[in-house]
């Protein structure tokens, strides 16, 4: 295939580019390492002290309400006065047929069920270089 051969040949001018180019390489990864070492440890400053400076900015905090503790404390008719919402959540699960399945070979049933059988593919891939 013309993009399976695609795929190798810029494989391997990267694998090529790599080993003449190991020194800037090696610094390259070097220096990120430290870049990132760094961070790491001015977040943990930042965020121990609660300030901003430079590019490290304390941005305004995600506020949420535990709704069972808004119930508890005003009562759920108050809680729903206030905006809140009570939903029932129902979800169903197929995960265990598959089990089934393995454990009592039934054609029957095999059959019978072909219709809800959904199938993805999956693949082993080489990994991408960047993120």
């Amino acid at each position: 295939m013309q993009e399976i051969d695609e795929f190798e040949a810029a494989d391997q001018e990267l694998a090529d580019f790599m080993e003449k180019n190991q020194a800037v390489l090696s610094r390259y990864t070097e220096l990120a390492r430290a870049r990132d070492t760094a961070l790491e440890q001015a977040e943990k400053k930042v965020r121990a002290t609660g300030t901003s400076e430079g590019r490290f900015r304390r941005m305004p905090p995600n506020v949420k309400y535990d709704p069972e503790v808004l119930i508890e404390e005003f009562g759920e008719e108050f809680f729903l006065h206030m905006g809140g919402e009570k939903k029932e959540v129902s979800t169903i699960s197929a995960d265990a047929v598959r089990r089934f399945l393995r454990e009592n070979k039934d054609p029957d049933v095999e059959k019978s069920i072909e219709g809800a059988k959904k199938e993805s593919q999956r693949y082993d891939l080489p990994k991408r270089v960047l993120p």
